[in-house]
Protein backbone atom coordinates (compact mmCIF):
# COMPACT_ATOMS: atom_id res chain seq x y z
CA UNK A 1 0.00 0.00 0.00
CA UNK A 2 1.47 3.35 -1.05
CA UNK A 3 2.26 5.83 1.68
CA UNK A 4 0.51 9.19 1.76
CA UNK A 5 3.20 11.75 0.93
CA UNK A 6 1.05 14.87 0.75
CA UNK A 7 3.02 16.39 3.63
CA UNK A 8 6.12 16.50 1.40
CA UNK A 9 4.67 18.89 -1.17
CA UNK A 10 4.33 22.69 -1.08
CA UNK A 11 0.70 23.84 -1.38
CA UNK A 12 -0.05 25.90 -4.51
CA UNK A 13 -1.63 29.34 -4.93
CA UNK A 14 -0.62 30.69 -1.55
CA UNK A 15 -0.29 34.42 -1.02
CA UNK A 16 3.16 35.87 -0.07
CA UNK A 17 2.36 35.89 3.64
CA UNK A 18 1.29 32.26 3.68
CA UNK A 19 3.75 30.49 1.44
CA UNK A 20 7.08 31.14 3.21
CA UNK A 21 8.89 29.50 0.33
CA UNK A 22 10.35 26.06 0.85
CA UNK A 23 9.88 26.23 4.59
CA UNK A 24 6.53 24.50 3.98
CA UNK A 25 8.31 21.27 3.04
CA UNK A 26 10.19 19.42 5.79
CA UNK A 27 12.55 17.81 3.25
CA UNK A 28 14.03 21.07 1.90
CA UNK A 29 16.84 23.13 3.33
CA UNK A 30 15.14 26.15 4.96
CA UNK A 31 15.48 29.47 3.21
CA UNK A 32 16.91 32.48 5.03
CA UNK A 33 14.07 34.75 6.09
CA UNK A 34 14.02 38.51 5.54
CA UNK A 35 14.08 39.08 9.31
CA UNK A 36 17.31 37.10 9.49
CA UNK A 37 19.33 38.60 6.63
CA UNK A 38 18.07 42.22 6.64
CA UNK A 39 20.00 43.22 9.83
CA UNK A 40 23.24 42.00 8.24
CA UNK A 41 22.95 44.73 5.58
CA UNK A 42 21.89 47.61 7.87
CA UNK A 43 25.14 49.55 7.33
CA UNK A 44 24.67 49.44 3.54
CA UNK A 45 20.92 49.17 2.84
CA UNK A 46 17.70 50.33 4.42
CA UNK A 47 15.49 47.32 3.80
CA UNK A 48 11.73 47.20 4.22
CA UNK A 49 9.08 44.78 2.99
CA UNK A 50 5.32 45.15 3.13
CA UNK A 51 2.58 42.54 3.50
CA UNK A 52 2.35 42.09 -0.27
CA UNK A 53 6.01 41.07 -0.49
CA UNK A 54 7.23 44.33 -2.04
CA UNK A 55 10.78 45.01 -0.84
CA UNK A 56 12.45 48.42 -0.92
CA UNK A 57 16.26 48.50 -0.74
CA UNK A 58 17.87 51.93 -0.36
CA UNK A 59 21.64 52.02 -0.14
CA UNK A 60 23.09 54.63 2.17
CA UNK A 61 26.17 55.76 4.07
CA UNK A 62 25.48 56.72 7.68
CA UNK A 63 21.79 57.34 6.88
CA UNK A 64 22.62 59.78 4.06
CA UNK A 65 23.32 59.41 0.35
CA UNK A 66 25.64 56.52 -0.31
CA UNK A 67 29.38 57.03 -0.78
CA UNK A 68 30.70 54.30 -3.07
CA UNK A 69 33.31 52.01 -1.55
CA UNK A 70 34.63 48.47 -1.85
CA UNK A 71 32.21 47.09 0.73
CA UNK A 72 29.05 48.28 -1.08
CA UNK A 73 30.51 46.90 -4.32
CA UNK A 74 30.29 43.46 -2.70
CA UNK A 75 27.15 44.01 -0.64
CA UNK A 76 25.02 44.65 -3.75
CA UNK A 77 25.38 41.14 -5.17
CA UNK A 78 25.40 39.54 -1.73
CA UNK A 79 21.99 41.08 -1.07
CA UNK A 80 20.75 39.82 -4.45
CA UNK A 81 21.66 36.27 -3.41
CA UNK A 82 19.52 36.51 -0.29
CA UNK A 83 16.61 38.14 -2.10
CA UNK A 84 16.74 35.51 -4.84
CA UNK A 85 16.28 32.63 -2.42
CA UNK A 86 13.55 34.38 -0.40
CA UNK A 87 10.25 33.35 -2.00
CA UNK A 88 8.26 35.63 0.27
CA UNK A 89 9.53 38.63 -1.72
CA UNK A 90 7.43 39.39 -4.81
CA UNK A 91 9.04 42.61 -6.11
CA UNK A 92 12.24 44.59 -5.49
CA UNK A 93 12.57 48.39 -5.63
CA UNK A 94 16.27 49.37 -5.63
CA UNK A 95 17.71 52.86 -5.31
CA UNK A 96 19.48 55.35 -3.11
CA UNK A 97 18.77 57.22 0.09
CA UNK A 98 18.66 61.02 0.10
CA UNK A 99 18.91 63.31 -2.92
CA UNK A 100 22.01 61.69 -4.46
CA UNK A 101 22.08 58.33 -6.18
CA UNK A 102 25.75 58.06 -5.21
CA UNK A 103 27.52 60.91 -3.44
CA UNK A 104 31.19 60.41 -4.25
CA UNK A 105 33.64 57.59 -3.68
CA UNK A 106 35.73 56.45 -0.72
CA UNK A 107 39.33 55.85 -1.82
CA UNK A 108 40.86 55.36 1.62
CA UNK A 109 42.24 51.90 0.82
CA UNK A 110 45.84 51.79 -0.39
CA UNK A 111 45.30 50.10 -3.75
CA UNK A 112 48.99 49.50 -4.42
CA UNK A 113 49.50 47.87 -1.00
CA UNK A 114 46.46 45.65 -1.56
CA UNK A 115 46.84 45.37 -5.33
CA UNK A 116 46.07 41.65 -5.54
CA UNK A 117 42.87 41.95 -3.52
CA UNK A 118 41.64 45.07 -5.30
CA UNK A 119 42.33 43.78 -8.81
CA UNK A 120 41.06 40.22 -8.35
CA UNK A 121 38.56 40.18 -5.49
CA UNK A 122 37.12 43.64 -6.09
CA UNK A 123 37.38 44.18 -9.83
CA UNK A 124 37.10 40.65 -11.19
CA UNK A 125 35.18 38.73 -8.53
CA UNK A 126 32.72 41.36 -7.30
CA UNK A 127 32.30 43.39 -10.50
CA UNK A 128 30.61 40.78 -12.74
CA UNK A 129 28.41 39.62 -9.88
CA UNK A 130 26.72 43.02 -9.67
CA UNK A 131 25.37 42.38 -13.17
CA UNK A 132 24.67 38.69 -12.63
CA UNK A 133 22.93 39.31 -9.32
CA UNK A 134 20.22 41.57 -10.69
CA UNK A 135 19.76 39.61 -13.91
CA UNK A 136 20.08 36.00 -12.77
CA UNK A 137 19.61 35.83 -9.01
CA UNK A 138 16.58 38.10 -8.54
CA UNK A 139 13.90 36.29 -10.54
CA UNK A 140 11.10 38.69 -9.59
CA UNK A 141 9.97 42.04 -11.04
CA UNK A 142 12.52 44.76 -10.27
CA UNK A 143 12.30 48.56 -10.31
CA UNK A 144 15.50 50.62 -10.32
CA UNK A 145 15.27 54.19 -9.03
CA UNK A 146 18.01 56.70 -9.95
CA UNK A 147 17.00 59.18 -7.27
CA UNK A 148 19.55 61.86 -8.14
CA UNK A 149 23.02 62.49 -9.59
CA UNK A 150 25.60 59.75 -9.34
CA UNK A 151 27.34 56.95 -11.20
CA UNK A 152 27.02 53.14 -11.30
CA UNK A 153 23.60 53.58 -12.85
CA UNK A 154 23.87 50.11 -14.39
CA UNK A 155 22.28 48.65 -11.27
CA UNK A 156 19.08 50.60 -11.89
CA UNK A 157 19.26 50.05 -15.66
CA UNK A 158 19.46 46.28 -15.21
CA UNK A 159 16.06 46.34 -13.50
CA UNK A 160 12.86 45.65 -15.44
CA UNK A 161 11.68 49.24 -14.97
CA UNK A 162 13.96 52.26 -14.42
CA UNK A 163 12.80 55.57 -12.93
CA UNK A 164 14.96 58.70 -12.85
CA UNK A 165 14.88 61.99 -10.98
CA UNK A 166 14.94 65.12 -13.14
CA UNK A 167 18.49 65.97 -12.08
CA UNK A 168 19.84 62.44 -12.52
CA UNK A 169 22.11 61.43 -15.39
CA UNK A 170 23.58 58.30 -16.95
CA UNK A 171 27.32 58.17 -17.58
CA UNK A 172 30.29 55.83 -17.46
CA UNK A 173 33.04 57.26 -15.28
CA UNK A 174 35.67 54.57 -15.94
CA UNK A 175 37.26 55.75 -19.19
CA UNK A 176 37.90 59.36 -18.04
CA UNK A 177 40.01 57.97 -15.17
CA UNK A 178 41.90 55.54 -17.45
CA UNK A 179 39.91 52.41 -16.56
CA UNK A 180 38.23 50.17 -19.13
CA UNK A 181 34.42 50.68 -19.03
CA UNK A 182 33.00 48.00 -16.79
CA UNK A 183 30.72 46.95 -13.92
CA UNK A 184 27.95 46.44 -16.46
CA UNK A 185 27.32 50.03 -17.57
CA UNK A 186 28.94 49.19 -20.90
CA UNK A 187 26.43 46.36 -21.42
CA UNK A 188 23.48 48.58 -20.51
CA UNK A 189 24.49 51.41 -22.83
CA UNK A 190 25.21 49.08 -25.74
CA UNK A 191 21.78 47.49 -25.32
CA UNK A 192 19.95 50.80 -24.94
CA UNK A 193 21.87 53.02 -27.38
CA UNK A 194 23.42 50.58 -29.81
CA UNK A 195 27.09 49.65 -30.12
CA UNK A 196 28.39 52.72 -31.97
CA UNK A 197 26.59 55.35 -29.88
CA UNK A 198 27.59 53.60 -26.67
CA UNK A 199 31.26 53.44 -27.69
CA UNK A 200 31.13 57.16 -28.47
CA UNK A 201 29.62 57.90 -25.08
CA UNK A 202 32.31 55.94 -23.23
CA UNK A 203 34.93 58.40 -24.52
CA UNK A 204 33.06 61.54 -23.45
CA UNK A 205 34.01 63.32 -20.25
CA UNK A 206 31.06 65.75 -20.44
CA UNK A 207 28.28 63.12 -20.65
Amino acid sequence: MAKNRDHLFVPKNLDPVQKKGYKVSPTCIPQTDFEEYAPRFKDHFKLTRDDLGIMTAKWHTEDGSMVWALDIHRAVWQLCKFIGQDESTECLILGGEGDQYIDGINLEIDEMKHKGWVHYEHMYHDGPRICEGLINDVAIPTIGVINGPGFHTEMALFCDITLMAEDAFIADMHYPINIVPGDGIQICLQQIMGLKRANYMFDRTDN
